[in-house]
């Protein structure tokens, strides 16, 4: 049996959620705690398997780091209704297990602890809807790569493999590029990105060598192509 333990301080929720895992046979509810001041001692002492813990609660980097230190074998699964994509990839740095929006319902709940139980990284990309106002094109190195290989259709794990991060954190800076081009899915981002090729024209290279991923205009290829790339090294 899976021990959850819960942190929020919303009584209605916390009964909600307990009465929820509570009715599948594999899960067990260890504790329900409100008070962040001793979270990560509470976290220490129970030892549950998972923390699903409320960022709408008080919580902090700060907190969720002594959490993981005080607990490492502990998945933490945060839960919020909306969260800025910067703050999603911080915490995915610290290494939580899972980022979940309150709005999903009550299956999904279970199936991503699931998941998460499994060892896999969830991320709830619904909590990241791309903006529909128009946006200056900014990207970062780590954007323009990613770009580069949403256009090669690369799947999640293999452009997560090629860039040496984790699924999860792929999908957050995936969510940011849907909202810097105010696009909708990948597939529009993949014609974006054979339609602009100077969109990723600064990029560092994804595999660590002197060539870069890349795909001329018009070509429909679907194989990297090799394009030289001078790298500044005292750039940011």
């Amino acid at each position: 049996m899976r021990r959850i333990a819960l942190f929020t301080d919303e009584p209605v929720m916390a009964a909600g959620v307990t009465s929820l895992l509570s009715a599948e046979m594999e899960f067990l509810v260890a504790g329900v705690w409100s008070d962040t001041a001793s979270l990560a001692y509470f976290v220490s002492q129970e030892k549950p398997e998972i923390l699903l813990a409320d960022l709408e609660n008080g919580i902090s980097l700060p907190v969720v780091s002594d959490i993981l230190r005080a607990a490492p074998d502990c998945k933490v699964v945060c839960w919020t209704r909306s969260l800025p994509v910067d703050m999603a990839l911080r915490l995915l740095e610290l290494g939580v297990a899972g980022i979940m929006s309150k709005r999903i319902a009550g299956d999904l709940i279970t199936s991503t602890l699931r998941r998460v139980a499994a060892g896999e990284q969830c991320v709830d990309e619904t909590l990241f809807t791309p903006s529909l106002k128009p946006h200056s094109l900014k990207l970062t190195g780590r954007e323009s790569q990613i770009l580069a290989l949403v256009a090669l259709g690369m799947r999640n794990r293999e452009m997560a493999s090629a860039l040496s991060i984790s699924e999860g954190t792929l999908k957050v800076y995936v969510s940011r590029l849907l909202q810097k081009t105010g696009l909708r899915d990948r597939r529009q981002l993949a014609l974006f990105r054979m339609n602009n090729p100077d969109a990723a024209a600064n990029a560092p290279p994804a595999n660590g060598s002197n060539d870069f991923y890349a795909i001329p205009r018009g070509s429909g290829r679907t194989t990297p192509w090799p394009q030289s790339v001078h790298l500044d090294r005292h750039s940011g």
